[in-house]
């Protein structure tokens, strides 16, 4: 939690959301910045890995604001709790996860942030395919077999004469 991690726009968007729509906005992890004094704004700081796909499990879906990412492991944990992600349409990486999963959606400014809230908070069905779309996406690309699989490929490529 911190300056240049896409949380300006989050923070200027969650006034609208909040306001049309009953929703808190959970912040996890080292706070470096101040977070506006905003109603429904919850910082829990740091939480084991099980509350924390607990959250994620829980959550209607989950926010990926950062414009640089060069993987994005909270998405791809979102992905594996069967939760959809709204990610920064400015990152390359994020915009990849979402474009290839089919599991979320991406914004560019705060309107179309709310936007894009309000279509995945009011259609529950669209959330559960983006969610199982999600986690197809980890489990195939990402699960621990399909990487040792891709490793153990490309050392094969390698060993060839």
């Amino acid at each position: 939690i911190e300056r240049g991690k896409g949380l300006e726009t989050v923070f200027d968007a969650y006034h609208r959301i909040k306001s049309q729509r009953l929703a808190d906005l959970v912040l996890m992890g080292k706070q470096l910045m101040d977070i506006p004094d905003i109603p429904g704004i919850k910082y829990v700081g740091f939480v084991p890995e099980e509350e924390k796909l607990s959250a994620f499990k829980g959550a209607v879906l989950s926010l990926q604001p950062s414009p640089l990412e060069s993987l994005s492991i909270t998405t791809l944990e979102s992905f594996s709790q069967k939760t959809p992600v709204l990610v920064n349409h400015h990152c390359h990486v994020l915009r990849e996860h979402v474009d290839l999963s089919g599991g979320g959606l991406s914004y560019q400014n705060p309107d179309q942030l709310v936007d894009n809230f309000r279509t995945l908070y009011d259609n529950r069905k669209m959330r559960k395919q983006m969610g199982r779309k999600g986690y197809d996406y980890v489990k195939n690309y990402f699960s621990w077999q399909a990487v040792t699989d891709v490793i153990k490929h490309e050392i094969g490529k390698l060993l060839k004469p």
